[in-house]
């Protein structure tokens, strides 16, 4: 009990000091109320105002005051409108209208071009048919002949054959006739007829050709005359 009384002593002992110093200096008090309570803003949406956006910049250390800085309203800002890039002007393109071709007129064109065709199938086969026809009468001709008794007439005979191949350009059946002739002096005038008709066709080498074989030497350079002038005409 003793040693409880001594306790209760000291500790209002304690507190009677404390409130003794805390009376002699009352600013460490008033401190304390000022570190504690937080300054309450007024609240804007009650009184009505608008709010405003507050921006605080950094100031150096010497400067501890912060400074409210209020950005300016923009007054009928228009709209963000991105920039395109112009259109580029399309080039024109000039239109050539083909001419309009007279509907009679091709038809008639067309029309004399099948006509030059089929005049030219026909007379290709005509004078196929002529050919044929030629030497199919070559053949009676040289039939003929050889029934003949006389070795002059027949001789005439075959050389008559030589001409009428020659007009149908049957090359070979004047040879054929030619070869059938029994005098020699015949024959060459035969050779004579070949060669002259071989260069007005044009084949000069195939007509000094038959030049060549001509057997009576006094006959070769007058018959190879007559062919030089035969080419020479035609050229």
């Amino acid at each position: 009990m003793f040693g409880k009384a001594i306790i209760a002593t000291v500790l209002g002992a304690v507190v009677t000091g404390g409130a003794v110093y805390v009376a002699a200096n009352p600013e460490l008090l008033e401190a304390k109320s000022q570190a504690t309570t937080p300054d309450i803003p007024a609240d804007d949406n009650v009184t009505g105002a608008e709010p405003q956006t507050t921006v605080i910049k950094n100031l150096p250390a010497s400067d501890t005051t912060p400074q409210v800085i209020t950005p300016d309203v923009i007054e009928d800002e228009q709209p963000f409108a991105p920039v395109l890039p112009e259109a580029k002007q399309l080039t024109e393109r000039t239109v050539v209208t083909p001419p309009k071709v007279d509907i009679e007129i091709e038809a008639a064109r067309l029309e004399a071009a099948e006509r030059v065709e089929n005049a030219r199938v026909l007379a290709a086969a005509d004078q196929q048919q002529a050919r044929r026809t030629a030497a199919s009468n070559l053949r009676r001709i040289m039939a003929q002949a050889e029934r003949i008794g006389s070795i002059d007439l027949q001789d005439q005979a075959y050389l008559s054959a030589v001409e009428f191949a020659l007009t149908n350009d049957d090359f070979r059946g004047a040879g054929s006739a030619m070869e059938a002739l029994s005098q020699p002096q015949l024959r060459d005038t035969a050779r004579s007829k070949i060669a002259v008709k071989y260069a007005r066709t044009g084949k000069t080498d195939a007509a000094f050709k038959v030049i060549d074989q001509v057997e009576i030497d006094d006959l070769r350079d007058f018959m190879r005359l007559q062919v030089i002038e035969a080419v020479a005409r035609r050229e």
